[in-house]
This record gives structure tokens, sequence and C-alpha cells, in this order.
């Protein structure tokens, strides 16, 4: 249910009254507010899939390269082997440090307001969002104040990072907007849409499901780490592919 313009989930029960004699008189409807609890539950599957899944694999590959380097084999040189290990290594120590900066960015102060416009061109012209090779355009007012604080403005660097590294074009390009069909008075509509490949189908299915399981889970945190700050400031995230990949970010404003 939408709140005072934030979503809220609710468990659900219905208890019958009883009259006396096996008649009912009534029924009581019960909600209980489980939007914190369900939060801790999406955290929990992402960190589990991550150490269960994606890092072990990693260590596991790690582990093989440097047996291979150890090994002569013709054609083959030991420090290639030694090369795919350190990134690998890499790789690991950039997710855990996301992780710090997820713990830091969902611990702030989220009903702040700050002016997500001057912030974004802020860091474009401190080089905060420069990528080689990829452009970043930003079509906002001069003034576009929301709720948030900087774990939002984090949010939007997170997914411009993801526009620009996951773009296999060969000019990457991202565009920042405001969806004015879609904002009102109280609230506003930011679209980040990029000219890549778009989301993987599988991505999509758990980001909507607000699940993983053992079958099902994304590749990556940081749109967890979207999805999570922007519910916490009262807004809302939605993805979809149309000629790359769309992500409109719904929020309250400052």
């Amino acid at each position: 249910l939408d709140r005072e313009g934030r979503r809220r989930y609710y468990d659900v029960r219905v208890s019958s009254l009883s009259q006396g004699y096996g008649m009912v008189g009534g029924q009581v409807l019960s909600l209980r507010d489980v939007t914190d609890r369900r939060q801790r539950e999406q955290r929990l599957d992402v960190l589990n899939r991550m150490l269960r899944h994606n890092i072990r694999n990693e260590l596991n590959l790690v582990r093989g390269k440097i047996e291979l380097a150890a090994v002569d084999v013709e054609g083959q040189s030991p420090q290639d082997h030694l090369d795919d290990a350190t990134t690998a290594i890499d790789g690991i120590v950039a997710r855990s440090n996301k992780l710090g900066r997820l713990s830091q960015m969902l611990d702030s102060d989220h009903g702040e307001a700050i002016d997500i416009a001057a912030e974004l061109r802020s860091q474009r012209e401190t080089g905060g969002l420069d990528f080689e090779g990829g452009t970043i355009e930003i079509n906002l007012p001069d003034r576009l104040v929301v709720s948030g604080g900087s774990a939002v403005l984090g949010a939007f660097e997170e997914l411009l990072t993801n526009a620009i590294e996951h773009n296999e074009s060969r000019s990457p390009h991202a565009v920042v907007r405001v969806d004015d069909a879609e904002t009102s008075e109280e609230h506003v509509v930011i679209v980040v849409s990029d000219n890549g490949p778009g989301i993987g189908q599988q991505e999509l299915q758990t980001m909507n499901a607000g699940r993983e399981t053992a079958l099902q889970h994304s590749s990556g945190v940081g749109l967890w780490i979207v999805n999570w700050v922007v519910g916490r400031a009262g807004g809302t995230v939605s993805l979809e592919n149309d000629d790359g990949c769309t992500v409109r970010v719904r929020l309250p404003r400052g």
C-alpha cells in the first residue's frame, strides 16, 4: 500500500469472531507492517548469495590460476594466470567495498533534502562522473530538491556507473532527465536511460520479485543498493528495457 507517498508492505491475517453455538458474528482483519523486515530479508538473501556463490566461485578461480601459474606448460605464460588471479581478487575487494558503502548509505539520514540536480552537475564537473569512452548527459532543472540526502546521490551515481561500465556499444551514453508527465507536486520521477544492451530477464524478474532464490539471482548488488536507498527515502524504482535500459526513480520532493 502507498501511504503518505511511501510504499509499505503488510502481513495480512483474518480471524473469525464467534457468537457461540458455532455461529460466526464477524471477522477481524489485521495488517502488520513488515516493510523493514522485508528489506532485512532482501539484504540477507543478497549477502547469502554473494558469500555462497559469487565469492566462493571467484576464490576457486584464484586458486586454480595460482596452481596453473606454478605448472610449466608450453605456450602458456605463468604471468597471464597470475594476472587473471589478481583481477579476480580486485573484483572481490571492489564488491566488499561496495557492501561497506551500502551500510553507510542505509544508515544515513534519508529524510534530509538534497538538490539532486546541483549535486550531479557538481560530480560531473569535478570528474566524479567521468568514464573512459562514455558520456553522461544531465537534462535536469537548475534546481531539483528531493528527499533522501546523500544516499540518494550515491544511488544515482551507482545507476550512472552501471549504465556506462556495462555498456557494450561503441559510444556508451547515459541521460538523466525528469519525466514531466509522471511528476507531481508531491513527487518527482527522474529517469536514467542508456544505449546499452539492457538488463537481463533474470535480473528484471529478481528485482521485481524482491527476493533472490537458488535458481534466480541478480548479478551484483548495485541495483539492490539503489532499490533499498530509494525505498528508505519513500520512493520507488522501476526498470524496463527499451533500446537500452531505462530506470525510473520516483522520489518525494524535498
